[in-house]
């Protein structure tokens, strides 16, 4: 019972991504985020190429890109 009550009080929460990575070194959380950011940019793009091409009258290969 006593060593599962510290491992209790040695856990933290998290409320958010940025609290956890509020010790990490500079370098490591700037290449979390450059990643994230980067995944997402790339995401925004695909879902504006697929719009374009549909609005451009190619709606096949808009569906091609959005796969199955």
């Amino acid at each position: 019972m006593q060593r599962r009550m510290s491992t209790i009080r040695e856990y933290k929460f998290f409320r958010s991504f940025s609290a956890k990575v509020d010790n990490w070194p500079i370098r490591k959380a700037e290449a979390i985020w450059r990643k994230m950011r980067e995944r997402k940019i790339a995401e925004i793009e695909a879902i504006e190429a697929c719009k374009w091409l549909r609005a451009a009258g190619f709606p096949q290969y808009a569906q091609m890109y959005e796969g199955p």
